[in-house]
């Protein structure tokens, strides 16, 4: 049985320690305790929170790369290498590159839809088959202004 800390499982839910904290002590998520008085929290515990059945959820990470002109190109591919970098440093494999080039404020861009789709249906989209992956927790972390990874 995996068990979290309280910092790990705050990164999970996206919430910060002390709201786990109060939740303890409100009794709306009350945490196991080490024979120190450490709190942790088990999967289970975590899949409730999240509101989801008690089962492992498949996982993508995307990264997602835009620059607001043909003419930044380079600057396009230096926030590859960056996301890229970054991901094998921590181990994170990622399962689709998706980059535009348009502005920030054309919320038209191809992959950018194709983003803001797999983060609220939930995984890949095939447009005849739907969904490939059921919809599950999703976590969004910016790393440099319009760059993200999204887990679903």
């Amino acid at each position: 049985m995996k068990l979290y800390t309280i910092r790990e499982f705050a990164e999970k839910l996206g919430v910060s320690i002390s709201t786990l904290r109060a939740w303890d002590r409100e009794g709306k998520l009350v945490a196991l305790r080490t024979p120190t008085g450490k709190r942790r929290y088990t999967e289970e515990m975590l899949y409730r929170a999240l509101g989801l059945k008690n089962r492992e959820e498949p996982k993508k990470v995307v990264l997602y790369a835009r620059v607001s002109s043909a003419g930044q190109k380079p600057d396009l591919e230096n926030q590859l290498n960056y996301l890229k970098e970054f991901a094998a440093g921590r181990g994170i494999t990622v399962d689709e590159i998706l980059t535009d080039v348009g502005s920030a404020l054309n919320y038209r861009r191809k992959n950018f839809l194709k983003l803001c789709g797999m983060v609220t249906r939930g995984g890949s989209q095939d447009s005849d088959r739907g969904p490939q992956r059921p919809p599950g927790a999703v976590r969004v972390r910016v790393f440099r202004g319009t760059v993200c990874q999204v887990r679903l």
